[in-house]
């Protein structure tokens, strides 16, 4: 009987909110208003306004009978909800409890997405659920086109015989044809436009390669929940093969998140000298925020065989050059000046005929502490870095460094000085082939001296230059120390070497019209030589037997390069900026990137340059890069990039392309042409790839890019 009892109340209570939701207050605001007792009904004309339950009806005149519900309303109706969705027209009849009605020549606006929706009639079956029969949509902010007056039309406009409308979920609409303006440019059986993320097909790729043949990817989009979704990609490449590319993200919760790439590949055609293969990469990365409790952060990538990336990536030149994958598994701990990490790091070699004699560090622990005040400003720096380093074939074994320094900073003057004084202890036991250990004991000096000076220059325009002058000079001293460890230990060379350093900065401040001051950097320079006291210094110490042949460097110099770097920008539509390392002993530049970049209103231009070489002054990379933009029209952006290997004397990519802008679309096509490398036989070859992409942006609807 009590379980009964407390049924009963329960059912009573729900019919009670259901009651109390049905009999919501209606509000009623009009310059005049009539009652007319006997049939139950107000009449309000001028500035009519009608409130209930998160809705307001407006119009010149209204006619609300209290007994049914019905409102009738006349000139100027405007229907809002609060999430601001209307409908708007001269005529309207809605039931104001049930919300059933209709609205004549109506337009109606869904602000989710930015649509507009205009018809003869809208019938709306409830607050949530409307339909229209021929309809306009579009997305474009037009009153004029809005208007039941034929001569004028939007920019861009699809004409549907039926839709639907599911507030806060989507809008369905068949059959149906795009115009450009008043022209029809194509017919689709039927379109939903999602209001939330939802579930379904997403628009296909399709293209041609002269690698892989004709090309089609079908994508399908599923909508697990709030907090997950994925995207699964049917993939077809004629000449090679087939395969289904996943990708699941997730947002656990506000600290936990990541994504999922894998990407399955079944060869049809293998590439030549390998059989065909069902190819697996594996691409996982993920982050956990644990505030106070550190960081862990997950960067996994697995390729089952090691020309997975040359065969199914052929128009990313990164990823088809790379020599190793990493997989990196990192934790990070930060509490005031005391820090913790536990690293592990998994290489797979895509070179080598297998991975026996790649090194791993499984795992690597690092600790410490920074500026620890010891007594009054002198403080103490320590690290600690251990890491068990394991391969099948060659040496293996155990690394530890033990790292503490002192620095005690004071001041002579207008001079800063910081002098440091610390060890490195290393110790490393190893097996498989030698067994042994090792350990040393490294001692670093260091003394720095640093002061700044400027002066301000007064323009009669009232602008002003700052010029700051930096001089630094640094002394470091390793002695020599034998270090006999494997290669897989960094080790700690001989040192006697004096760094000398110089910066000039320009900042110029102007001041507008408001009084308001702005500060730009307009030049900015640093030259930097080091001078060594020792034969030899910063050679590196061979290891004890390496897994591959050891070669010397053939040149080592008593005095390492002159390292330069500037910025210059005395305009806001110039800068130039330059990194060099020179090796006056050579006469030769071992490393240069420079970049010089124009950007008007209406154009610009780009020009980027770099060269590099190796330890014995090969050169290794040579390249310069151009790209131009200019806007024919206002709203017309055009560009053109070349990348061009002055070294092999090839063009790796070239690049053009153009994006129109309107207020409510924009249209884009960019063309392209990769080198990337092909594998024949044992070697590669550069095989040229050409595609294009189309970029089609409706306002209400979204951006479609496909290639």
């Amino acid at each position: 009987m009590k379980q009964f009892f407390l049924v009963l109340t329960g059912i009573l209570m729900l019919f009670n909110i259901a009651l109390a939701a049905k009999d919501e207050p209606t509000f009623i605001k009009a310059d005049h208003i009539t009652y007319d007792e006997a049939l139950t009904t107000y009449i309000a004309k001028g500035n009519c306004e009608i409130k209930k339950d998160n809705h307001v009806l407006k119009a010149d005149e209204a006619i609300y009978n209290k007994t049914n519900g019905i409102v009738q309303l006349y000139g100027n109706v405007q229907i809002y909800d609060n999430e601001g969705d209307w409908v708007k027209g001269p005529k309207a009849v809605i039931n104001i409890d049930t919300f059933k009605g209709f609205a004549d020549n109506a337009v109606c606006f869904v602000a989710k997405n930015h649509l507009y929706i205009k018809a003869k009639r809208i019938i709306m079956d409830d607050k949530n659920h409307y339909y229209a029969s021929d309809t306009t949509i579009t997305g474009c902010d037009c009153p004029e086109c809005l208007s039941f007056d034929t001569k004028y039309a939007p920019e861009w406009s699809i004409h549907a015989k039926n839709t639907y409308i599911v507030k806060n979920n989507y809008v369905f609409s068949y059959p149906l044809w795009f115009n450009i303006g008043k022209v029809p440019v194509f017919v689709f059986p039927a379109i939903e436009e999602p209001l939330v993320r939802k579930s379904g097909f997403l628009f296909p790729s399709f293209g041609y390669s002269k690698t892989n043949g004709f090309k089609y990817y079908q994508p399908y989009y599923w909508a697990i929940n709030k907090s997950q979704d994925a995207t699964f990609t049917s993939q077809y490449d004629g000449k090679i093969g087939y395969g289904l590319n996943t990708q699941y993200r997730y947002y656990w919760t506000d600290n936990i998140k990541g994504q999922w790439d894998i990407e399955l590949f079944k060869d049809t055609t293998p590439p030549a000298g390998d059989i065909k293969r069902t190819r697996l990469n594996l691409d996982i990365t993920q982050n956990a925020d644990f505030k106070k409790y550190g960081d862990l952060k997950a960067d996994i990538h697995y390729l089952s065989n090691k020309n997975n990336l040359r065969v199914i990536n052929d128009d990313n030149m990164q990823l088809t050059s790379n020599r190793y994958t990493t997989s990196k598994l990192m934790y990070s701990l930060q509490n005031g000046p005391y820090f913790l990490g536990v690293n592990n790091y998994f290489y797979q070699d895509l070179v080598a005929p297998n991975n026996s004699q790649t090194l791993q560090k499984l795992p690597e622990v690092f600790m410490g502490a920074t500026n620890l005040d010891i007594y009054k400003k002198l403080s103490l720096d320590i690290s600690s870095l251990y890491s068990y380093n394991y391969r099948q074939d060659g040496l293996r074994g155990n690394v530890l460094d033990i790292s503490p320094s002192f620095s005690y900073p004071f001041k002579i003057g207008f001079v800063n000085f910081l002098p440091t004084a610390g060890i490195h202890y290393l110790f490393s036991n190893y097996s498989n082939g030698l067994t042994g250990s090792q350990s040393s004991v490294v001692p670093k000096l260091s003394l720095t001296a640093r002061t700044s000076f400027f002066k301000i220059y007064d323009l009669s325009s009232g602008n002003r230059y700052k010029h700051i002058i930096a001089p630094e000079v640094s002394y470091t001293f390793v002695p020599k120390v034998k270090q006999e460890f494997p290669d897989f230990v960094n080790t700690y060379p001989q040192k006697s070497a004096l760094n000398l350093t110089l910066e000039n900065t320009i900042i110029k401040r102007t001041v507008n019209d408001k009084g308001e001051a702005d500060y730009r950097e307009i030049f900015y320079n640093k030259i930097t030589q080091e001078y060594r006291f020792a034969n030899y210094a910063n050679a590196p110490i061979k290891p004890i037997d390496p897994i591959d042949t050891y070669i010397f460097p053939r040149y080592v110099y008593s005095n390492g390069p002159i390292y330069e770097e500037t910025r210059i920008s005395p305009f806001p539509f110039f800068n130039f900026s330059s990194q060099a390392y020179y090796q006056w002993q050579k006469h030769t530049f071992t490393y240069t990137a420079d970049n010089l970049n124009f950007n008007f209103n209406t154009f610009g231009f780009s020009i980027g340059y770099t060269t590099a070489k190796d330890l014995d002054f090969n050169t290794t990379s040579n390249g310069i890069t151009y790209s131009v933009f200019f806007y024919p029209i206002k709203k017309l952006y055009t560009y053109i990039s070349l990348n061009r290997d002055i070294l092999d004397s090839y063009f790796p990519q070239k690049r053009a392309g153009f994006y129109y802008t309107s207020d409510c679309w924009g249209f884009g096509l960019d063309v392209f042409q990769n080198a990337v490398p092909q594998q024949v036989g044992n070697t590669y070859i550069a095989n040229k790839n050409v595609g294009f992409w189309i970029t089609l942006s409706l306002r209400g609807i979204g951006v479609f890019k496909k290639r």
